[in-house]
Parts: structure tokens; C-alpha cells; sequence
């Protein structure tokens, strides 16, 4: 697990037909009225266990204003 990534556990009572990840891609920092906001999109990648067989699905695209300090360099100018 790399240091920006969340964890999350599903706890089930028979074993799943895949597992599951969840990513975001295209991420980027953007300036808009004055406020820096992180675009990206969500994406679902499901494993097949017995395959090994992948499928990525988008979940959502997502422009929301960010609360933290962000490196001037890594904003674009929108």
C-alpha cells in the first residue's frame, strides 16, 4: 500500500466471485474563481479470483474544492 492510499476491509460470509479497488485517475489541481479544486475520476476495478481477469468501471467524475494547502506548482490554471 503506498502512502496516499486508504484501506477499507469488506467482511463477507463466503468467499467473493472478485475483489475489489478502488483508484482514482487523471488527478489533477485546478484554480476556479480563485480556489484550488482537485479534479480526478473514481474508478471500480473488480478481479475475477478464479480468472485473475480485470474490468474498471467509472464511478464518477469529481471537481470539488479543496480545504488544504497545495503546492503552488502542482496547480493548473483553469
Amino acid at each position: 500500500m503506498a502512502e496516499p492510499d486508504l484501506l477499507g476491509e469488506l467482511l463477507v460470509d463466503r468467499p467473493l466471485a472478485a475483489t475489489y479497488e478502488i483508484v482514482a485517475r487523471d488527478e489533477e489541481f485546478v484554480l476556479l474563481d480563485g480556489a484550488v479544486h482537485r479534479r480526478n475520476e473514481i474508478w471500480r476495478q473488480a478481479t475475477d479470483t478464479r480468472t485473475g481477469e480485470v474490468a474498471a468501471e467509472l464511478v464518477r467524475r469529481n471537481c470539488a474544492r479543496v480545504l488544504y494547502d497545495v503546492e503552488p506548482a502542482r496547480v493548473v490554471r483553469s
